[in-house]
């Protein structure tokens, strides 16, 4: 039995989200990023814009309250302008995130994936740093090698 009040259908809903927006189309581009809570609606108004402008779907949902969302970029991959759509889509919900004042991931990290879209995010002599860092705690590049700096 619930309780008013105790959130179980909000939870309910988000939990459900993710399998039903592959309805949509049958594969997603799905990042996480994050903006300031403040540009939360002006980052939402423009996935609207961005998915009109592609031609893909993009879903967005998460923890808004934080400005943390998943982008859903919705393609099916078997067509190869829609992939090709989809990926850049992809660079500008990136860009679009910092250009607010966010960045390029949320709680998800940088990996493989998101590699690439570092420099979007970061001067390079941060990326420098990070770089050294590495270096001095990994000289023989065994943790997780390949995986942000290749």
């Amino acid at each position: 039995m619930q309780e008013a009040g105790d959130g179980s259908e909000l939870w309910a809903i988000r939990r459900y989200l993710s399998p039903a927006v592959g309805r949509i189309r049958p594969n997603k581009i799905n990042e996480d990023i994050v903006v300031p809570r403040s540009r939360v609606p002006d980052y939402l108004e423009a996935m609207e814009a961005l998915q009109e402008e592609f031609r893909v779907p993009i879903v967005c949902f998460g923890h808004v309250g934080d400005g943390n969302m998943h982008v859903n970029v919705m393609i099916d991959a078997s067509d190869s302008s829609e992939r090709e759509r989809g990926d850049c889509a992809k660079r500008r919900v990136f860009e679009l995130a910092v250009e607010m004042g966010g960045t390029i991931s949320g709680e998800h990290g940088i990996g493989i994936m998101k590699s690439e879209f570092l420099p979007l995010a970061l001067q390079p002599d941060a990326i420098a740093s990070m770089k050294r860092i590495k270096a001095a705690l990994d000289p023989n590049n065994i943790l997780n090698p390949g995986k942000i700096f290749p």
